[in-house]
C-alpha cells in the first residue's frame, strides 16, 4: 500500500472521531429546555448546531491539510473545541433561562432585574473561561454544572421589605439569627442565680431536719445517764466545729441551751429525790428507835 493510502486512511479515521464528538454535542444541545413555540429559543438552539457544524468543518479541514503526523493533534483539539461549544451552550441556555425568571417577577423593580442581570452575565463569562481553560472533558462538565448553579442562584431571588428599602436575598433563606431577647434568656448568669437560691432553699430544711433529729436524741441521753452526758459535752466542745456545724449553728444554739437547760433540771431532781429519801430515812430510823 503507498504511502498515500495510508496517509489518508489514518486522516479519515481522524475525521469520523469528529463527526462522533459532534453527535455527542449535538445530542447535548438537544437535551436542553427548548421551547419549541419560542422563536427566540429555536433560534438559539440554531445558532448553537451552527457552531458545532463549523468546528466540525474546521476540524476537518486541518486534519485533511496537515502531516500525517499532525493528524493526532489536529484530531484531537477539533474534539476539544466542539465539546467546549456545547459546553458554552448550556451555559447560554441558562442565561436566558434566568432573564425569562427575573422579567416574570413582578416584585422586582428595574434596578433590581438590572443589577442581577449584570451578576449572571458575569458569572456566564467565568463559566466559559473556566471551560476554555479546562484540560479534558471532565473539566468542561465540571465547568459547566458550576456555571450553571451560579447563574440559576442569582436568579433566584426573594425581596424582603426593611425600614430601608428593598433586600435581596438568595432562595434558599439562611436560618435566622437568635434575638436578643433570646441571647438574654439563655446567658448562663441570669439562669444561675435561681439555681443558687433553690439550692439554698432545699438545703436548710434538711438541715433543720436533722438538728431536730438530733437534739432529743442528746435530751434523752442526758435524762438517762447525766454523767455520760456531761463527758460528752467535754468531748464536743473540744472537738473541731466541721462545716456542716458552722452552717447550722445558728439553728443548734437555741436547742442547745435546752439540753443544758434540762440536764441541770434533771440534776436538781435528782438531788431532791436524794435529800427527800435521806429525809425518810431518818425520820422512820427515829421513829423505830422510840418504839424501842
Amino acid at each position: 500500500m503507498a504511502k498515500a493510502q495510508v496517509e489518508q486512511i489514518e486522516k479519515d479515521k481522524a475525521k469520523a472521531a469528529i463527526d462522533k464528538a459532534a453527535e455527542e454535542a449535538n445530542a447535548l444541545i438537544d437535551g436542553l429546555k427548548w421551547d419549541a413555540t419560542n422563536a427566540k429559543d429555536q433560534a438559539e438552539k440554531a445558532k448553537a448546531q451552527a457552531a458545532i457544524q463549523n468546528d466540525v468543518d474546521q476540524a476537518k479541514q486541518k486534519i485533511q491539510n496537515g502531516s500525517l503526523a499532525e493528524v493526532p493533534g489536529n484530531r484531537d483539539e477539533g474534539i476539544a473545541q466542539i465539546q467546549r461549544d456545547a459546553a458554552k451552550a448550556a451555559i447560554d441556555k441558562a442565561v436566558a433561562e434566568a432573564q425569562d425568571k427575573l422579567a416574570n417577577n413582578d416584585k422586582l423593580n428595574a434596578d433590581v432585574k438590572e443589577e442581577q442581570q449584570t451578576a449572571i452575565d458575569k458569572a456566564a463569562d467565568n463559566a466559559k473561561s473556566d471551560i476554555n481553560n479546562a484540560q479534558d472533558k471532565t473539566g468542561i462538565d465540571n465547568a459547566v454544572d458550576s456555571g450553571k448553579n451560579a447563574i440559576n442562584d442569582l436568579s433566584n431571588i426573594i425581596v424582603l421589605p426593611t425600614t430601608g428599602g428593598e433586600t435581596r436575598k438568595p432562595a434558599a433563606v439562611p436560618t435566622p439569627a437568635v434575638s436578643t431577647n433570646s441571647e438574654v434568656v439563655a446567658t448562663p448568669t441570669v439562669a444561675s442565680e435561681p439555681a443558687r437560691t433553690t439550692t439554698t432553699q432545699s438545703e436548710t430544711p434538711a438541715t433543720q431536719i436533722q438538728t431536730q433529729t438530733e437534739v432529743p436524741a442528746a435530751s434523752e441521753a442526758t435524762q438517762a445517764e447525766l454523767p455520760k452526758t456531761t463527758e460528752g459535752k467535754k468531748t464536743t466542745k473540744s472537738s473541731k466545729p466541721t462545716k456542716t456545724n458552722q452552717a447550722t449553728k445558728s439553728v443548734k444554739e437555741p436547742e442547745h441551751d435546752n439540753v443544758i437547760f434540762n440536764s441541770f433540771l434533771g440534776a436538781v431532781v435528782a438531788s431532791l429525790a436524794g435529800w427527800r429519801g435521806f429525809v425518810w430515812f431518818a425520820k422512820k430510823k427515829e421513829e423505830d428507835e422510840e418504839q424501842k
